[in-house]
């Protein structure tokens, strides 16, 4: 089995990409010992996130 039969690839893509993204901005906020750039980092990341691709909601 193909990782395109089991699951599409640009999920799969998009999914690893939030991931990184993420992580990326939350290790550098979670250091930070200025609270200030914590924030601003995470401000950054939420922006980000808020203008990223939307997903039914498939819970009800």
């Amino acid at each position: 089995m193909t990782v395109s039969n089991a699951f599409p690839l640009l999920p799969a893509l998009a999914a690893i990409f939030a991931g990184v993204l993420r992580a990326t901005w939350n290790a550098p906020a979670k250091a930070a010992t200025d609270r200030g750039a914590a924030f601003a980092l995470i401000g950054i990341g939420r922006t980000a996130d808020l203008f990223g691709p939307r997903h039914p909601d498939t819970s009800t």
